[in-house]
């Protein structure tokens, strides 16, 4: 297992959740964090967690941080992003 690879898969699959709308992300992922196995480049297969979670007070429509993680339990790597109700991307 690559640290970097796992890095890229996490970078990847956070690519794809960016393309959805800010509804489909709260609904599908907002407490409800689910696990995926995604194949890299090199054939390892990664263990890559997506969850999401109220970015400030929680309210039925703040901000919303997605996270993804991949590979190891220990220290995986993370990648992350905020996206507002009018889904436009915080801090960018």
């Amino acid at each position: 297992m690559s640290k970097s690879e796992a890095r890229g898969v996490a970078v990847r699959r956070l690519a794809e959740l960016r393309m959805e709308p800010y509804e489909s992300l709260r609904d599908r992922w907002l407490d409800k964090p689910d696990c995926e196995e995604i194949a890299a480049a090199s054939g390892t297969v990664y263990q890559v967690e997506i969850e999401a979670f109220w970015d400030g007070p929680k309210a039925l429509n703040g901000n919303l941080r997605v996270w993804v993680s991949a590979g190891s339990w220990l220290m995986p790597p993370t990648e992350s992003f905020i996206i507002a109700p009018d889904g436009s991307f915080i801090g960018e």
